[in-house]
């Protein structure tokens, strides 16, 4: 019987060499060991505006623990991201913010980071 794992935004993996799915049942990549293999998708659910693939790069990307679908902060519910790099002016920078003061990200947090040439 596989095991299954559940993805930073729902989607399931089971076990090595396994599929993936989404909350729905459609499969949408491949798990591997240490992660999934995935063709990244939109996420425009519950006020997320998201990209799928950048440029022209719809393959299968190695997404680690996320979904196929995975934007924003998940499990971090005072922190937003405040400036998406590559979206706008200045390009390559990150910007976190927190509703509560000083921001704090605790131990253990992750971050995917997806680049274009």
């Amino acid at each position: 019987m596989p095991i299954a794992r559940t993805q930073v935004g729902g989607d399931v993996a089971y076990t090595s060499a396994g599929e993936v799915t989404t909350t729905d049942g459609e499969v949408v990549g491949k798990s591997v060991n240490g992660g999934v293999l995935t063709q990244v998708h939109t996420n425009n659910r519950q006020g997320r505006d998201c990209l799928a693939a950048i440029g022209d790069n719809d393959s299968r990307q190695a997404m680690w623990v996320f979904s196929a679908d995975a934007c924003g902060t998940y499990g971090l519910s005072e922190i937003s991201i405040a400036h998406h790099a590559g979206e706008s002016e200045p390009g390559g920078v990150i910007v976190l913010a927190s509703e509560k003061g000083q921001l704090k990200l605790p131990r253990g947090a992750g971050m995917l980071l997806r680049v274009q040439e």
